[in-house]
């Protein structure tokens, strides 16, 4: 699987299962190094993807637009509780 082509939430999930494979005992030296550098990989792409989400919540802040909250559907919404 191409590293590029993965969501955000695949590359996590690559990740977490390569860190896993790195923590066991029973990796030769060069599937090590193997699994290392793909995770390396997987990491920049996921700190790629995190950058640019960045970038646009910056982009929306600073053009002012507005976002609204709305209930989700079938919500009431509730009084606050003074008790607390």
């Amino acid at each position: 699987m191409n590293t590029n082509e993965l969501t955000y939430e695949e590359g996590m999930k690559l990740l977490q299962e390569l860190l896993d494979d790195l923590e066991k005992d029973d990796l030769k030296l060069d599937e090590t190094i193997k699994k290392f550098k793909e995770a390396m990989k997987v990491y920049d792409h996921c700190n790629e993807i995190l950058t640019k989400a960045e970038g646009d919540v910056k982009m929306i802040l600073d053009k002012g637009i507005d976002v609204e909250e709305v209930d989700f559907p079938g919500m009431l919404a509730e009084e606050p509780d003074d008790e607390f």
